[in-house]
Parts: structure tokens; sequence; C-alpha cells
């Protein structure tokens, strides 16, 4: 899959709601997302991951 800019921010229950900049095709529970650097001094260093629970309409 080709990398996709977007944005992570934790909630209060401690999981992660993750805003794509641009919309992203077959998202779908179960399959992993990691988060990493893309550019400078962060390009290419893991920031953590987890495993996809829902999508759009799905995380409210």
């Amino acid at each position: 899959m080709t990398p996709a800019r977007g944005r992570i921010a934790r909630r209060a229950d401690g999981a992660v709601i993750v805003r794509f900049e641009n919309p992203v095709r077959a998202v779908a529970p179960g399959q992993a997302a990691v988060f990493y650097g893309f550019e400078g001094e962060h390009a290419g260093r893991v920031f953590g991951g987890g495993t996809i629970t829902g999508s759009g309409k799905d995380i409210g």
C-alpha cells in the first residue's frame, strides 16, 4: 500500500483516530496501521501502530 499522509490523535479512552489528508480506499477492521515520519529527521521513524477497529462513520 502507498503511504498516506494524515494526523493522529489519541482519544480519552486510549484509542487513536487517524484523519487522512486525502481519501483512502479499502481501510477495514482487522488490518494493521503503522505510523511513521515522512520528512526531515523523522523520515522513516516508526512512531507506533495498531489494529484498525473501524473506519469512517463506524468511529463517530
